[in-house]
């Protein structure tokens, strides 16, 4: 029997102003909804009176923010511009707070080669110190591997202690680049805060092409029953970066879930 899943779909993928129509995403089944606070909905776009009536719309269809992401233009040990990098991480993590969500995602970047030590202690001290400011401000981080095996980027993880910071897991990744997403998963079980519902394929030319769920090499059946195992309690978000019924395939894959949960 599988665990009950808490599903969200990413507000970014709905193709309508997702806030003109929460009714609809509520019917989807969905219980949550995920914002991206650099471009779709950010810090200082909301009176405190707006942020307010937002809110209240929002919970009164059943909804809440279940997470938020914030995509990094250059990885996160990247020196150019380190300060106001870091600034606008914690202040992307305080708006979380306001939205009454604890939990912010975070695409940080391929990790720097082993051979590039003083990348890898900066790495490790400004993970050390947002880590410390998650604590600080209530919303742990959530870090989405691009490039790296799961298991390296757990290596590092692991490491931090001074405060909350786990993995946001993406199964499309790990299929794209030929790679086993349930083993993936099982190598940093312990780590796993978020999922993404995203599926993908490797190509004959040894590219990746993201999917419709189902679509791809993700064998959701074998990753969902893994989860269930794990006693997972996070969020699993339906996502879609590309194609033409982005929405649409976010439904879908909403349903698919459920569907699997009943034994369909």
């Amino acid at each position: 029997m599988l665990s009950r899943f808490r599903l969200a779909i990413a507000t970014r993928c709905w193709g309508r102003t997702p806030w003109e129509d929460w009714p609809a995403i509520a019917a989807t089944g969905a219980q949550g909804v995920q914002f991206d606070v650099r471009s779709e909905i950010v810090p200082g776009q909301l009176s405190s009176t707006g942020l307010r009536d937002f809110m209240h719309q929002l919970s009164e269809t059943g909804l809440k923010v279940s997470s938020t992401v914030f995509p990094l233009k250059r990885p996160l040990y990247d020196q150019m511009e380190l300060d106001r990098k870091l600034a606008a991480i914690r202040t992307a993590m305080e708006f979380t707070h306001s939205l009454r969500c604890s939990l912010m995602c975070i695409p940080l970047g391929k990790l720097p080669h082993p051979d590039r030590v003083a990348d890898q202690q900066l790495l490790r001290e400004m993970l050390q110190d947002l880590a410390t400011y998650a604590n600080h401000v209530g919303v742990a981080l959530a870090w989405t591997p691009v490039g790296d095996g799961a298991e390296d980027v757990g290596t590092i993880l692991r490491d931090v202690k001074t405060g909350p910071i786990g993995i946001d897991f993406d199964p499309a990744y790990y299929a794209m680049t030929g790679r086993s997403s349930t083993e993936s998963l099982r190598g940093v079980r312990d780590l796993v805060t978020h999922v993404q519902l995203r599926d993908g394929v490797r190509m004959l030319d040894g590219g990746g092409d993201e999917t419709a769920l189902t679509e791809g090499a993700v064998d959701w059946v074998e990753l969902l029953a893994l989860l269930s195992e794990m006693e997972y309690a996070g969020w699993l978000t339906a996502v879609r970066t590309r194609g033409n019924n982005r929405g649409e395939d976010c439904v879908h894959a909403i349903e698919f879930v459920q569907r699997t949960l009943l034994g369909g």
